[in-house]
């Protein structure tokens, strides 16, 4: 799933789709066909995913069309009855709205038909991603996995869902699919922002969130990990010289990791080395400072006033004051009380 271009990233981590309503123009929709790993600037790889029969029920495309045409009548009804809804507290946003919506609905609905719904809701994003209907493709995929997230759950431990293992699978594959192309969409929809706009940032950390959670379903998924990797790779590029270091030594990691999943991955060992020149210029820079910072205290420290214990024993010192006066004796004897 790969056409996702949430900006809040979805699952439950931040507020739902604030960012994406205030953009008016995004990047154009990429092609198909990326790298395992190495996505190249324009390209964004759509996975599909087709219900199973064993699963859904659908076992050719007359019933999949008829599954979706069903789905679309059901999103209808769904808007047509939104405000007789009077359980939404007053105050509330928007898109907390329509996650007690959701909430609420999944309540009704068996295993089998979260998935279908989750599916269908990806099967349109996917769609109107390579129209370039941008929003209209994050709010489904929004939606994709707001229907499915909870089914990633131990059956074992979790027996109110009344799901089996097939289908805990089946939800952890699509979640995780569309976290890997949250990760991607955010960090392009993030390069279109000025470098000084303090939305890149909060992008981009979403991005770092979208890769870590697709890798907290699959470690090894590749195309997280590089994704990951990219987002960080960006964000440094605003932080402080520390910092910095420490963001890219982190997506530094990341492509490695990509590396020794896929040692043949030329975009990872590209980036890779680009961090390391990186990091080696940020330490550079960071020691000249300090040793600037080093000559420049001693400096001062050699014009200040100094004392000289002439005897040995504290009873005369000579202070220094200004240079060329001579200096100043003092012995403290000689001063009258409280001086």
């Amino acid at each position: 799933p790969a056409g996702e271009h949430r900006i809040a990233r979805v699952g439950g981590h931040s507020r739902a789709r604030q960012h994406v309503a205030r953009r008016a123009q995004i990047a154009p929709a990429m092609p198909d066909g990326a790298d395992a790993a190495g996505d190249g600037d324009e390209e964004v790889i759509i996975e599909e995913m087709e219900p199973d029969s064993g699963t859904f029920g659908a076992t050719d495309g007359a019933a999949a069309a008829a599954a979706v045409a069903k789905n679309k009548e059901a999103n209808a009804a769904k808007d047509e009855s939104a405000g007789e809804d009077d359980e939404i507290p007053e105050g509330t946003s928007p898109q907390e709205a329509e996650m007690l919506k959701i909430d609420k609905e999944k309540k009704t609905m068996s295993a089998s038909d979260k998935l279908e719904r989750s599916i269908l809701w990806k099967a349109e994003g996917n769609d109107l991603f390579k129209k370039n209907e941008i929003f209209k493709a994050v709010d489904c995929y929004y939606h994709a996995i707001l229907y499915c997230r909870e089914l990633m759950s131990n059956p074992q431990y979790y027996p109110k869902l009344e799901h089996n293992d097939f289908q805990r699978k089946t939800a952890q594959d699509l979640c995780e699919s569309v976290y890997t192309n949250l990760a991607l969409v955010q960090t392009k929809y993030a390069n279109t922002l000025a470098p000084d706009d303090a939305e890149m940032a909060k992008v981009l950390e979403e991005a770092v969130k979208s890769g870590s959670e697709a890798l907290k379903i699959n470690a090894k998924n590749v195309k997280a990990m590089f994704r990951r990797g990219m987002a960080r790779s960006m964000l440094a590029k605003g932080a402080k010289n520390v910092e910095a270091q420490k963001i890219l030594a982190d997506a530094k990691a990341d492509f490695l990791a990509v590396l020794a999943e896929d040692p043949q991955n030329r975009d990872a060992r590209v980036e890779a080395k680009a961090v390391q020149e990186r990091i080696k210029a940020l330490k550079k820079e960071e020691a000249e400072h300090e040793g600037k910072t080093f000559a420049f205290g001693a400096t001062l420290s050699g014009i200040g006033a100094k004392e000289k214990d002439l005897l040995g024993d504290g009873s005369v010192k000579k202070r220094l004051e200004d240079a060329g006066d001579g200096g100043v004796w003092i012995n403290e004897d000689w001063l009258p009380p409280g001086a």
